[in-house]
């Protein structure tokens, strides 16, 4: 047997410095320990409200919420290459259709919780849903002049919908929307001509025309499934068995299984197959309807009119995926002295000679007038209702909701890692969900790409477990090389247990997501503080569907905001226009707590396209706060500069913009600013 392990006698002091004298040090010791430790700077402006900076040996918790709540309803409609799909229902790694004519995959999903829903109706009388913060790539409506831009709905609705008695928004229509080839049991363009003026009540189905041409369409159509195109009368045609032989009738059968046999012109529609077909299946299949009950007007404009409702909606469908407009507009037709509804449906686009087949139909006449638009026209609050965001990988992050609606989704701390560099810090990135894409990256200027270690899910397998990415990240930041870096975990969300994975009924699941961090976070304080590691860790606000505390929770758990150093939280987000034109946004920041100072304190970031932080644009504000730049008026004045050989009087500027572009063409005058500003600092 093996002898019980000795009691240790700790009844005195001498007996515990014996047994703990090396973790034992008088405070003075301590103290001149910490003062090796060096900040990191994050920004000008957040570096004020932080007292500095971020420490090292710190843990710091990014916070918000997903991609500032892009969300659209869970309800609205997301188009896939097989058709519609309710966005409640996407997930990671579907594929959804862009406005470009391509693809892309959903890379992210974040649930957004219980938000006020809104509809935009446009000028096409089409429809969708969203929520406040929701972005539109949109264009000011005023003659050409602006470029197309991001906004989100509250920015739209600040500006107004209208000049005037004019809309003042417009966005674009989508080319051509890419679905999968269908199967189709008869050829799209016969299908179109018989929706348009075709007879499929009786067992013999029968179409009218006074073109030869669709007369030698249909004669071809029926010898390939042995059938005459019979001549009944003047302008009917039947399509029989031959000689009249009984049997069935293959188109019939066609008909039957389409759901289509029996239909009167009041129930036609467009079977689903044919709806969502490919590009050249749906050229067709509108083809053949305008060829039948289409006008064209000289190539300006089309009209389609039919007596079925359900016909001129599956229409008006197919005429925008395929980049028009269609507005039905309903009416009373009178014939053989009865009254009874039709829809008529005015068409526009960029070329309408595109939607004919038919010689004397065919006008061509491409428009020459800007490329045509959908302008927004009413957004009106409708319910509060469970949102939803996407990210698609996309260089556009553009995709197609509602009515073929071109819509927008949804990078922060790069910034930091960019920081870290220029000090020669190693830069470990845990990127968990395989997010961080080229866009992302190019979008800081001056960032390392080929230096930054980045931890993702392998390209083929299993997804890694959140136990196995917290694992590597543990043991990289204990090598002694990666001493003093930048450690990013992006993010809780896209952290995923063991047994979440496993799909374990007995396990908790989610729950064990905030236990799971909280315990990693409490194992490796030491080893953070001991390698002069920053540890910045991404969360997003969830809905707390518990009933008590606040209304939004972190999904990494309060014990992990609890145990942080610094805590920033993104509050507002606006856009950062010049002249304009939007050239980046503007964070607002809440600092909950920090290592270097008080808590509480607020700032704004100036986040730059392209650039990122504009650390030149920050110093120019903080100047002025801090009385270092005269301001009068729209006249700026650098104060700081007078006295000089060069400038006996401070110069001048009207406008901040001409001070920036000043600094910037003279990096030394900067510079001395910079000085200025870090002497008021400390």
């Amino acid at each position: 047997m093996s002898k019980a392990k000795k009691k240790v006698d700790l009844s005195s002091e001498k007996a515990i410095k014996k047994e703990f004298g090396k973790v034992i040090s008088a405070g003075i010791e301590l103290v001149e320990a910490k003062k090796d430790l060096k900040v990191l700077s994050v920004s000008p402006a957040l570096d004020l409200s932080l007292n500095g900076g971020l420490l090292e040996g710190s843990w710091n918790i990014i916070s918000g919420d997903p991609k500032t709540g892009k969300a659209g309803s869970v309800n609205s409609v997301v188009y896939t290459p097989d058709g519609p799909k309710r966005m409640g229902d996407i997930e990671v790694g579907d594929t959804v259709c862009t406005p470009d004519g391509q693809t892309s995959e959903v890379i992210e999903v974040h649930p957004q919780g219980i938000r006020d829903v809104y509809e935009l109706t446009f000028n096409d009388g089409s429809t969708t849903e969203c929520d406040i913060n929701h972005l539109w790539k949109v264009k000011r409506n005023y003659r050409n002049k602006f470029d197309w831009e991001i906004l989100q709905l509250s920015e739209i609705l600040d500006e107004g919908l209208y000049y005037s008695d004019r809309p003042k928004w417009k966005i674009p229509l989508t080319e051509p929307v890419f679905f999968s080839k269908k199967e189709q049991p008869i050829p799209p363009y016969i299908l179109g001509c018989l929706l348009g003026d075709g007879g499929l009540s009786e067992r013999t189905p029968k179409f009218t025309t006074a073109d030869k041409e669709l007369v030698d369409v249909f004669s071809e159509y029926a010898s390939s499934i042995d059938l005459n195109c019979k001549h009944t009368s003047k302008y009917s045609y039947a399509l029989s068995n031959p000689n009249n032989k009984k049997g069935d009738n293959k188109l019939t059968n066609k008909l039957k299984d389409l759901n289509l046999f029996g239909k009167t012109s009041h129930d036609k529609f467009i079977p689903e197959q044919y709806l969502y077909g490919s590009v050249p299946q749906r050229f067709q299949l509108i083809r053949g309807l305008m060829d039948t009950d289409g006008y064209n007007n000289r190539g300006k404009t089309a009209e389609f009119t039919t007596t079925s409702e359900q016909l001129a909606k599956n229409v008006v469908e197919v005429l925008q995926s395929l980049g028009y407009t269609g507005k039905i507009k309903k009416r009373t037709t009178k014939c053989n002295g009865k009254e009874f509804p039709s829809y008529r449906i005015h068409i526009s686009g960029n070329d309408i000679s595109k939607l004919f087949n038919l010689s004397r139909k065919k006008h061509n006449i491409k428009r020459v007038k800007p490329k045509l638009t959908r302008t927004i026209r009413k957004v009106k609050w409708l319910r509060k209702d469970e949102c939803k965001c996407i990210v698609i990988d996309h260089p556009d992050h553009l995709y197609l909701t509602d009515n073929f609606i071109v819509t927008h989704n949804s990078t922060t701390c790069l910034q930091v890692c960019k920081n870290a560099q220029d000090e020669g810090r190693p830069v470990i990135y845990i990127d968990a969900e395989s997010r961080l894409k080229a866009y992302n990256l190019v979008g800081i200027q001056g960032l390392d790409l080929e230096k930054i270690q980045v931890v993702h899910g392998p390209e083929d397998g299993d997804q890694l477990a959140a136990e196995d990415f917290l694992k590597i990240c543990e043991s990289m930041i204990k090598m002694p090389k990666n001493q003093g870096a930048v450690c990013v975990i992006d993010s809780c969300s896209s952290l995923v247990p063991r047994a979440e994975l496993e799909e374990d009924p007995s396990a908790t699941l989610r729950a064990s997501l905030p236990k799971l961090l909280s315990h990693w976070v409490k194992k490796n304080s030491q080893v953070v503080v001991k390698n002069k590691i920053i540890v910045l860790i991404i969360t997003h606000y969830i809905t707390n569907t518990s009933g008590y505390g606040k209304i939004k929770i972190p999904d990494c758990g309060v014990m992990v905001q609890y145990q942080a150093d610094t805590r920033l939280d993104i509050g507002k987000i606006e856009p950062w226009e010049e002249s304009g034109k939007k050239i980046g946004q503007l964070v607002n920041w809440k600092i909950g707590c920090s290592s270097l100072g008080s808590s509480g304190t607020e700032c704004v970031s100036y986040i730059k396209f392209g650039k990122g932080i504009d650390k030149d644009k920050e110093i120019i504000e903080l100047a002025e706060s801090f009385s270092i730049i005269d301001k009068s008026g729209s006249w700026y004045s650098l104060d700081f500069l007078e006295g000089s050989q060069e400038f006996p009087e401070p110069p001048k500027f009207q406008g901040q913009e001409k001070i920036y572009k000043f600094l910037e063409s003279r990096p030394d005058i900067f510079q001395t600013l910079v000085k200025k500003v870090q002497e008021v600092l400390s």
